[in-house]
């Protein structure tokens, strides 16, 4: 059953990052801290200059997690658009600099300011097993808060992780309502042997 949170559409969409991240830890309570959590202390520019993502913004395609899907991901779609490979871990960063060098479409950070200018989010990061064999979705809780606190009202976010049944609708259907965002879910598959993403 999706959660629900009380706050009144045209009031949530005119909240400053902080106030969505708050949302969120509303609706996810034992969701993790903002990563990295001195983000949300930052300055806003869309807090002072509320900007909304329309049909003529130029688009930019935000890769959060450029693990091995991720960045297919970044090269897949960076042949049409521009594209931001975004990842927490600055080794990683660093780790697939080198893949994309002479990609003029492609641009990769660790610096969590950079989302604000994104109008796509594809959230590629790792979905794990506990003893249980319970689905552990701390690090895609962790992303979607991160986006939810950068991301402007208008934007796309599609969930690209392994996720179980109905866990779309649970995490992004409260994020739906309260930021304006449009949300799904990606059927796409990555062939390990060939290197190509592809439609089910």
């Amino acid at each position: 059953m999706t959660r629900q949170i009380s706050l009144p559409l045209p009031l949530a969409l005119g909240m400053t990052a902080e106030q969505r991240s708050n949302a969120f830890q509303a609706v996810f309570p034992d969701s993790p801290p903002l990563t990295p959590p001195a983000e949300s202390d930052l300055p806003n520019k869309f807090d002072l200059q509320p900007s909304v993502v329309t049909r003529d913004s130029r688009p930019l395609v935000a890769v959060i997690g450029v693990g091995y899907v991720g960045t297919h991901l970044v090269e897949t779609f960076s042949r049409g658009f521009d594209t931001l490979g975004f990842d927490i871990s600055d080794k990683r960063i660093q780790d697939v600099k080198s893949m994309f060098a002479g990609n003029e479409r492609v641009r990769l950070s660790s610096n969590t300011s950079e989302l604000q200018d994104a109008t796509h989010f594809l959230i590629s990061v790792p979905t794990l097993l506990r003893p249980d064999r319970s689905i552990d979705s701390s690090y895609l809780c962790s992303a979607l808060q991160t986006v939810a606190a950068h991301a402007r009202r208008g934007s796309t976010v599609v969930i690209e992780s392994s996720v179980a049944i109905g866990m779309t609708r649970e995490l992004l259907g409260p994020l739906a309502k309260t930021c304006g965002f449009f949300v799904g879910m990606s059927p796409e598959v990555c062939r390990y042997a060939d290197r190509i993403l592809s439609m089910c």
